[in-house]
């Protein structure tokens, strides 16, 4: 079993039943900047469409940057504009949901094999805390993946 806890980054859960492959990936704003999705993937050395991922719940598009951010987002293989909202000087909207899973489909995950979650722990306050919105005064959440083999070995 593989635990993380987190506040509002991102949590990326993947999952290959025919290989017996787990991995868990937390990307904020610095870790989908350095691509650790690319990361997860090096690990994994098998077909993409073998692979599943998850993206769960995490900010919404309500997550600011600046512009030093916005500069390094603009380096990555995607397009910005895709993901990111300029809304005023030295700011910009952030969906790094979205980000992430076009990261995943840039090094070649089948859209369909990955699954990005609505949810958005800056707006479902009743279902998840926000570290952002309640100023570091919250609990956290933890994301956990496992797998577990029958007596046949298969998952």
């Amino acid at each position: 079993m593989l635990t993380m806890c987190y506040a509002v980054c991102v949590t990326i859960y993947f999952y290959s039943p025919s290989h017996h492959f787990i991995a868990l990936a937390h990307a904020g704003w610095r870790g989908t900047v350095a691509t650790i999705v690319h990361r997860v993937l090096d690990q994994f050395p098998y077909d993409y469409n073998d692979l599943y991922v998850v993206i769960g719940p995490a900010t919404s598009d309500s997550y600011e940057i600046n512009d030093d951010i916005f500069k390094q987002f603009q380096q990555l293989p995607i397009d910005s504009a895709a993901y990111i909202e300029t809304r005023d000087e030295d700011r910009h909207g952030i969906d790094l949901k979205y980000a992430n899973q076009l990261l995943l489909e840039q090094y070649g995950v089948p859209r369909d094999h990955i699954y990005r979650t609505e949810y958005a722990t800056s707006e479902d306050l009743d279902l998840f805390f926000s570290y952002r919105l309640e100023k570091g005064k919250t609990g956290r959440m933890l994301a956990f993946i496992s797998q577990s083999l029958n007596e046949s070995g298969d998952d």
